[in-house]
């Protein structure tokens, strides 16, 4: 989308590493400008009336995601979430509303062009592979377990799959030994120092097996994914999840 006027967008979570890196990526736009922050404890209402955005990025935490998202709604704002910790009812309540108010959103599980393709590859493979597993690794400030991307992840392998697994036949001597399970593909997180991100889709059947790893190595890879959704994000008509109709691995629908 190509504009003559700037699309101002507001950043929640602006002082934060990840909010640091989508004002960079803000600021790298042409098609975008930096309206201003708002931080913990700072009233969004009061910043959307201040800074008077077009779209507005979330990047805090599970816990309030939920209420900024519908602040942004109600303002008529176009809201991009990058924070992980909305249920699959919060984001069918949210692509519902948005429908109604014909209004662009956008809920992006992992804004790097890496993982998105991870993503996308998984959901190819699960038409062949009937068993699938996730580990994913963050750093030791992550805020929630499984992460959204491996989520995200699960959703794609389980809506792909054309028979479920045959079960195992293991019993756990400790429990959480063979990962939580979710829509049956069971999912491992670490947490370690030193540790950005990274993520591993192991399928197999019989004979064969595929392994599908990405690795964030710094927090730079975020910059094209969120400069892409906050430009892209006021063309739509209703709640989209994931990066994939903007880079071309769906078809792209803007109305």
């Amino acid at each position: 989308m190509s504009i003559s006027t700037p699309i101002r967008v507001l950043v929640i979570g602006h002082l934060g590493k990840m909010g640091r890196i989508a004002i960079e990526a803000i600021e790298s736009n042409p098609q975008l400008i930096y309206a201003g922050g708002c931080g913990r404890g700072q009233s969004l209402e009061e910043a959307i009336r201040t800074h008077q955005p077009m779209v507005g990025l979330d990047l805090t935490t599970p816990q309030t995601v939920l209420s900024h998202v519908h602040q942004l709604i109600d303002a008529g704002i176009h809201p991009v979430v990058g924070t992980s910790g909305l249920s699959a009812l919060d984001i069918e309540s949210l692509q519902h509303l948005c429908s109604e108010k014909q209004l662009g959103a956008m809920i992006v599980p992992n804004f790097s062009i890496g993982a998105c393709l991870m993503m996308h590859c998984a959901s190819l493979a699960a038409q062949f592979f009937t068993h699938a597993a996730i580990t994913e690794t963050h750093h030791l400030a992550k805020k929630d377990a499984p992460s959204g991307t491996a989520l995200a992840t699960a959703d794609r392998i389980a809506q792909a799959r054309k028979q479920s697994p045959t079960p195992h036949h293991s019993s756990e001597t400790h429990p959480g030994s063979l990962g939580a399970q979710y829509r049956e593909v069971p999912i491992h997180s670490l947490r370690l120092p030193s540790s950005l991100a990274s993520q591993s889709v192991y399928m197999a059947q019989s004979g064969e097996s595929l392994t599908l790893t990405h690795d964030s190595h710094d927090r730079s890879c975020f910059i094209p994914g969120i400069s892409m959704a906050c430009e892209q994000v006021v063309s739509l008509k209703r709640c989209m999840i994931g990066l994939d109709s903007l880079l071309g691995l769906t078809p792209f629908e803007s109305d």
